[in-house]
């Protein structure tokens, strides 16, 4: 298990160093099925120093951040598809406790940042939505604030009703509005 724990220790310094692609070949190594590098189960953790959940969720979110920098730099779906499923497996098996808390709307951030760019508008929608009403104190706050304002006016264009198409975008100029009043301009 020592060999666990610094085969992930490389994988996140190569995803500190931007060798993105190492990284999450050998993350996901590590949650292969191989018997000899599988991380899967709770044992494997105890070298961790936390528990299994929230060290397995912020693995996750380590490989899903990897698969977002491939995407931008390839333009390759694929790499999106994969940090969607990791962005979700982060946030599926994360223990809730005050840690979780904490780091539970960043990770709800970059899940809907996925979906944006997966072209998935209403399902980002939902969980700026999620962030603006369960984590009022988020520091991202603001950041989900104005991408449920972008994320809204895209979702306006597919819609044929004019009332609902003006609402929403009185909506999306009323949350922009907030945002240029409550930031200050420091």
């Amino acid at each position: 298990t020592l060999q666990l724990f610094l085969r992930w220790r490389i994988a996140y310094n190569m995803y500190s160093a931007g060798d993105y692609m190492e990284a999450v070949q050998i993350i996901s190594e590590l949650f292969s099925d191989s018997s000899d590098s599988k991380l899967s189960t709770e044992d494997n953790f105890h070298l961790f120093g936390e528990s299994y959940f929230n060290q397995k969720s912020f693995m996750c979110e380590i490989a899903g951040r990897c698969y977002i920098s491939l995407y931008l730099s390839s333009g390759s779906h694929s790499y999106l598809e994969s940090a969607h499923n990791y962005f979700q497996n982060a946030v599926d098996c994360m223990h809730m406790d005050l840690f979780s808390m904490f780091s539970l709307p960043s990770l709800l951030m970059e899940l809907g940042r996925s979906m944006e760019f997966y072209g998935s508008y209403k399902a980002a929608m939902e969980t700026y939505s999620k962030i603006l009403t369960n984590f009022p104190n988020f520091k991202g706050y603001f950041d989900a604030l104005y991408r449920s304002a972008i994320v809204g006016r895209i979702l306006s264009k597919s819609m044929t009703d004019p009332s609902k198409i003006n609402e929403t975008i009185k909506k999306c100029v009323d949350i922009l509005s907030f945002i240029l009043e409550a930031i200050p301009s420091s």
